[in-house]
């Protein structure tokens, strides 16, 4: 865990702000804790810290397993130190976080070896072309060089990453500990870990203060989450004035029976949506709805994820954005990708909704720059 990230933390349990939090590190660098506990003053509830990865989530929902290996490495430090106990989990605790503890399973099961891996899921051609082309609209338009940007279900990382570029600092969290374990393998073996930061965090109650965040990121997330509504509340709440949130989601398109009938079908990966599968532009102004903000967007995959895997990386991408290019020009069509892209912006300007001119996007971003490589 950072060290420079703890005074923009807020407990999740007692929610206190500004949280009064003190450390006490067990193993740390100059720059991180490595294993330790993160001690809310307020509530008297501690965070684990193990191998830099800090569990900072009401205690109903951190991984046992984790924990249970923790408390046997540091069971003297523990004692000295008054002791660590996990929170009792009853029926009511289980019901009530019961679509927590579902995706969490869901993701675990992705980053275990059965079965498909989520790096199979990622690396497929139809992703790989998805995520390249839609990280460069991205950067061209809304992402400076240097920021720090904190990326809501990053699970092992596979938007920040996209996101780290060269000069940005990322701060990643998701809910299943596998996978960001995961995700800290990847930045040590990629290097990079200076400039990027992983924890366990619940998506529907951020562990962030109020406005402490200029950029926060949704890769494919809120479509998974219990209550999409209430993340939408907390992104804005964390957000600073002039910050962006930047999203992109399963776009409720008259066309999704056809991808649905194909998956039927031959299925490419599986899914375990929440709530709310299904996103449109008009169910995000109705959860932002009372909010000052400006929002731009636009949707994109217009065929189907099977022919974009019949070709390798380089060419799915110029089909994609061939096909983004064409198809949108038509009015109707212009909103019916099977995925939406938007960015918000916080304002206390009074609300207003654009948007992107996805054809003049893609032709700019041609013109600009060569197909990158899968790596």
């Amino acid at each position: 865990m950072l060290k420079s990230l703890i005074n923009s933390f807020r407990c999740p349990k007692c929610k206190i702000q500004p949280s009064n939090f003190f450390v006490v590190p067990f193993r740390e660098t100059k720059e991180r804790v490595i294993d330790g506990l993160l001690k809310c003053l307020e509530c008297q509830n501690s965070y684990v810290i193990s191998d830099t990865l800090l569990e900072l989530v009401i205690p109903e929902l951190s991984d046992r397993d984790a924990l249970s290996d923790f408390q046997s490495r540091y069971a003297s430090q523990l004692d000295c130190d008054g002791g660590y106990s996990a929170s009792e989990l009853n029926s009511k605790t289980i019901e009530a976080l019961a679509p927590q503890y579902e995706q969490r399973n869901h993701f675990d099961w992705y980053a275990s070896p059965e079965g498909q891996t989520y790096t199979e899921y990622q690396d497929s051609s139809f992703w790989r072309s998805v995520d390249l082309a839609t990280f460069e609209r991205l950067e061209e338009k809304h992402l400076p060089q240097e920021c720090q940007i904190v990326d809501i279900g990053c699970a092992d990382g596979r938007s920040a990453f996209q996101l780290l570029g060269e000069k940005r600092t990322v701060v990643g969290f998701d809910v299943s500990h596998k996978m960001l374990r995961r995700a800290v393998e990847r930045s040590r073996s990629m290097k990079v870990d200076n400039r990027i930061s992983f924890f366990v965090g619940d998506g529907d109650q951020i562990p962030f203060q109020d406005e402490s965040q200029r950029f926060i990121c949704t890769y494919g997330v809120l479509h998974h989450l219990p209550n999409a509504n209430q993340a939408c509340k907390e992104i804005y709440r964390v957000l600073k004035s002039g910050g962006v949130y930047i999203g992109s989601e399963n776009n409720d398109s008259a066309f999704r029976g056809v991808f649905d009938f194909l998956m039927q079908i031959s299925p490419l990966w599986t899914e375990l949506a929440g709530e709310e599968p299904l996103i449109s532009r008009p169910k995000l102004e109705e959860w932002f709805g009372g909010l000052s903000y400006k929002m731009e967007s636009y949707t994109s995959v217009y065929l189907p994820p099977h022919i974009f895997n019949l070709f390798d990386t380089n060419t799915a991408k110029k089909l994609l954005m061939l096909s983004d290019k064409w198809i949108s020009r038509f009015p109707y069509m212009k909103t019916q990708g099977g995925l939406i892209v938007y960015m918000l912006t916080k304002t206390g300007e009074p609300i207003a909704i654009t948007t992107i001119d996805a054809e003049a996007m893609c032709t700019e971003i041609e013109s600009k720059s060569p197909v990158v490589a899968a790596r």
